[in-house]
């Protein structure tokens, strides 16, 4: 089911998880079809999203759109950070 649903993602937000899962990674790497998919890592840190992203980049296209949120969970839902990269 995954499989399939991520094929037809443009839009990626991965929530306090460090990606480093290598089933996950695969399932990206073979199952996302946009190559200008974009995602927003949000973690403890910035630093530790940053970590995310380093990670997860070589599985998607050269033309993703990775970006780390400024915030935790808790304030990305209140600043509204999350509504907005949906809504873009």
């Amino acid at each position: 089911m995954l499989d399939c649903l991520l094929s037809q993602t443009e839009k990626i937000i991965i929530i306090g998880w460090r990606g480093t899962e290598d089933n996950f990674l695969e399932l990206l790497k073979k199952h996302v079809k946009f190559k200008r998919v974009r995602v927003l890592t949000i973690a403890g840190s910035t630093r530790e999203a940053k970590e995310v992203n380093d990670k997860i980049k070589p599985y998607l296209a050269d033309e993703a759109n990775l970006r780390e949120s400024q915030h935790g969970f808790t304030q990305s839902i209140l600043t509204r950070e999350v509504e907005r990269f949906l809504s873009q």
